[in-house]
C-alpha cells in the first residue's frame, strides 16, 4: 500500500473554491435510538462526520441541508457526536420525505445564483425490488413515513439544481449500485455507491474510537480529509500527485473495504481529473 503523501493546497485552488457557491445535502433516513449499537448508531455518527467533513472542505453551515430520521437531532448522542456541542446548533431541518427532499433541492436551486458545486451524501437501508427482471432494481427506504424511492427520483431532484456545474453523489445503502445507474446520462454528475447490485453494505468498528461506522462512509471521509491517524501506511492518493480524485476515492474504498464492493458511475469519464480532498472540490 502506498505511503501517505501530504495533500498540496494551492492558492489557485483556494481562490477557486471561494469564488464558487457550494452546497451540501446530507440525508440519513434511519432514526437512531441508542449509542454504540451497530446497525443503528452509525446513521447518526456518520451523518455528523459528514457534516464536519463538508465544513472542512469549505461549505458553510448556511449551505448545508440535513434531513435525518424523524427530523430531530439525536440529542442523547455521545459528546463527540453531539451537534449542539460540536456546532453550537442543531443540524437537522426535518425528516427525509419526498416533500422535504423536493423542497431542499428546490431551495438550493434558488440560492445558487451562479455556477457552483453540489455535494450529496445519502445513507439509508436499501432493498431489491422483488419479482423484477432487472437484477439491479432496488429502492431506498424513507423510514419516517414508510416510503420507498428509486434512484430516478434522486436523479430528478438533483437535476433541478440547474446552475450546479459539478455534482458529486455518494450513496451508502445495500445494493446501491442500482441507484447510481440512474445517473448514467446525467451531465456533470459523478455518483459513487457503497455496494454493487448484489451486495449489501456493512459497518465496522473504527479502531480509533471503537464505535460503529459504515464501512463505505468511513473510508470515504478518511480519503477526503486525508486523516490516516489510525492507518499510517494508508493513503487515498494512489498515484502520488498530492491530490485525491473521485476515482481514487472509489479505488481506495474498494481496497480497504472487507464486505462490500463500492461502484462508480462516471458518465463523462471525468473522475480521474475531478478532485475532492481537504482543499475542497476542484475540476
Amino acid at each position: 500500500m502506498p505511503m501517505i503523501i501530504p495533500c498540496l493546497i494551492h492558492s489557485l485552488l483556494v481562490s477557486l473554491i471561494a469564488s464558487k457557491p457550494a452546497f451540501a445535502v446530507l440525508v440519513s433516513a434511519h432514526n437512531v435510538i441508542q449509542n454504540d449499537q451497530a446497525g443503528d448508531s452509525e446513521f447518526w455518527y456518520d451523518l455528523v462526520e459528514q457534516y464536519k467533513m463538508v465544513r472542512e472542505i469549505g461549505i458553510t453551515d448556511d449551505n448545508i441541508f440535513v434531513l435525518y430520521g424523524d427530523g430531530n437531532d439525536f440529542e442523547l448522542s455521545r459528546s463527540e457526536f453531539n451537534s449542539m456541542k460540536l456546532f453550537g446548533h442543531k443540524i437537522s431541518l426535518g425528516p427525509p420525505t419526498r416533500a422535504t427532499l423536493a423542497d431542499v433541492f428546490s431551495r438550493i436551486d434558488k440560492l445558487m445564483t451562479r455556477p457552483g458545486y453540489l455535494y450529496v451524501w445519502w445513507m439509508s437501508h436499501g432493498d431489491p425490488v422483488g419479482g423484477s427482471t432487472d437484477p439491479c432494481a432496488m429502492v431506498l427506504s424513507l423510514e419516517y413515513d414508510d416510503d420507498r424511492i428509486e434512484g430516478s427520483s434522486l436523479r430528478d431532484w438533483m437535476s433541478e439544481v440547474t446552475l450546479a456545474e459539478r455534482k458529486d453523489l455518494f450513496v451508502d445503502a445495500c445494493y446501491s449500485e442500482g441507484v447510481i445507474r440512474a445517473f448514467k446520462n446525467s451531465t456533470g454528475t459523478t455518483a459513487l455507491s457503497s455496494a454493487s447490485c448484489d451486495t449489501t453494505s456493512s459497518n465496522l468498528y473504527q479502531p480509533c474510537d471503537g464505535l460503529p461506522h459504515s464501512e463505505f462512509s468511513f473510508w470515504q471521509t478518511t480519503a477526503i480529509l486525508g486523516d490516516y491517524t489510525c492507518w499510517p501506511q494508508a493513503s487515498a492518493d494512489l498515484n502520488g500527485d498530492g491530490r485525491v480524485s473521485l476515482s481514487e476515492i472509489q479505488a481506495f474504498a474498494r481496497l480497504m473495504m472487507k464486505y462490500s464492493i463500492p461502484q462508480i458511475m462516471d458518465p463523462q469519464a471525468t473522475s480521474e481529473k475531478t478532485f475532492l480532498d481537504h482543499s475542497g472540490p476542484m475540476r
